[in-house]
């Protein structure tokens, strides 16, 4: 495939970037009083003809979800390539398979997550072994899991542990389906800082470090450092992350780990994971700039349902604010 190839798809996004909202458009969405403001400011964006009545502010949660599937193929279609989208779809897929585990073995109902493609049918097939629909780390996580099943080891938490590490792994895979140092950084950054935030959360638990050992760091996630930092006092961290897992770590991140603060870890990553993403506006074209526009949206479709969602509900301001992930641009 050539670059050229490349070319209508990022000429489309160039445009659709400058429709992207940014960090001061939420900061005021969430400074209004009424909601009769807060629809008269989404008015002035492309959401207007999503939300036309106060009413449907109520279903922003569900009206997004379905706004974020349609400019997923809205992108697909213009793609030479489905592998920038598949990204983004990699992770519906793995998360909606949990909820399928989720009501398999412990018969939980829970919701599922927009943007996936993957239906109760493919489920059941990765479960019983049959197809190649997923990438490898999903079939052998099933392997793991259905092990623990049949010791009547499983549980919600297990499913997690070995889905995280599954996706995370896929995440590697799927990244190498097209040929880009930006993508293959990016993946890798991701990869290895929400290992991080994984393990740093394991350790505030107090979760048996063995047992997430097993669970989680296989694969692509069996690595020196991961293990070091399991087997490493939080206070211990600061010269590990600056010399291995981030270098160049902001002081926000080392902050949230010295206090411990998981909120403002997860603050500090996204952070890190958005300055990272926005330098696919330098690619004039190529799968970078579709893969940078979908990134930063997805951030923008979050940030719209915490704010809506929140002040439909009447949360403190501060507490939406506290959950905005940047915005790209």
């Amino acid at each position: 495939m050539e670059l050229t190839d490349w070319c209508y798809v990022s000429g489309r996004v160039a445009v659709l970037e400058g429709q992207l909202l940014r960090e001061d458009f939420f900061q005021r969405l969430v400074s209004h009083e009424s909601l009769e403001d807060v629809l008269l400011q989404l008015s002035e964006t492309r959401y207007k003809d999503i939300f036309t009545r106060i009413a449907l502010l109520e279903d922003a949660e569900e009206l997004l979800s379905t706004f974020w599937e349609w400019s997923l193929n809205d992108v697909l279609d213009s793609c030479p390539h489905p592998c920038v989208v598949n990204v983004f779809r990699l992770s519906a897929d793995v998360s909606n398979y949990k909820v399928y585990l989720k009501k398999r073995l412990f018969g939980l109902d829970l919701r599922r997550s927009a943007g996936g493609t993957a239906g109760q049918s493919d489920f059941e097939d990765l479960w019983a072994g049959r197809g190649d629909t997923f990438p490898d780390p999903l079939a052998d996580a099933t392997l793991r899991l259905q092990s623990l099943e049949a010791r009547k080891q499983a549980s919600m938490r297990t499913v997690d542990w070995l889905m995280d590490a599954a996706y995370l792994n896929s995440l590697v895979h799927c990244a190498g389906e097209f040929d880009s140092v930006f993508a293959h950084g990016l993946a890798e950054e991701i990869l290895k800082l929400r290992c991080v935030e994984a393990i740093f959360r394991a350790i505030l638990a107090g979760e048996d470090a063995g047992e997430i050992r097993g669970l989680f760091l296989w694969g692509e996630l069996d690595r020196r450092e991961l293990h070091l930092l399991l087997d490493t006092g939080l206070g211990q961290w600061e010269e590990l992350l600056r010399a291995e897992m981030a270098p160049g770590a902001s002081a926000e991140l080392l902050d949230a780990v010295a206090a411990p603060d998981p909120v403002r870890l997860v603050q500090a990553l996204n952070r890190r994971f958005m300055l990272k993403a926005r330098e696919a506006v330098a690619y004039t074209f190529g799968p970078e700039r579709p893969f940078g526009y979908l990134f930063g949206l997805r951030a923008e479709v979050r940030n719209l349902k915490v704010a809506v969602s929140g002040m439909v509900e009447g949360i403190r301001r501060e507490r939406i604010q506290r959950r905005f992930t940047p915005t790209y641009l």
